[in-house]
C-alpha cells in the first residue's frame, strides 16, 4: 500500500493548472505549474495558466475541465 500526502507551498503568485478525469469530476489532476519568480509583468503565472487552460480546454473532444488554483502543489509518497 502506497501513502499519498499532498502539500501546498503558497508562494507568492505561483499557480497550478488542473484537469479532471472523464466520468469522475471530483479527481483533481495536476497538468503544469506556474511559479516563474522575478517576472516583470503583474500576474505573469495566473495570466499564462489561463491561456493554457484556455487552449487545453478548447482542443476539439476534449472531455475533462481545465482549471487554474493558486499555489504550488506536490506528492510525498
Amino acid at each position: 500500500m502506497v501513502a499519498v500526502l499532498s502539500a501546498c507551498d503558497r508562494g507568492e503568485d505561483d499557480y497550478t493548472l488542473y484537469k479532471s478525469s472523464v466520468g469522475r469530476d471530483l479527481d483533481r489532476n495536476e497538468v503544469a505549474r506556474f511559479n516563474l519568480k522575478g517576472r516583470i509583468v503583474p500576474d505573469y503565472n495566473l495570466g499564462h495558466c489561463e491561456k493554457a487552460a484556455e487552449l487545453f480546454q478548447n482542443q476539439p473532444g476534449t472531455a475533462v475541465e481545465f482549471w487554474c488554483e493558486p499555489g504550488n502543489v506536490f506528492f510525498i509518497r
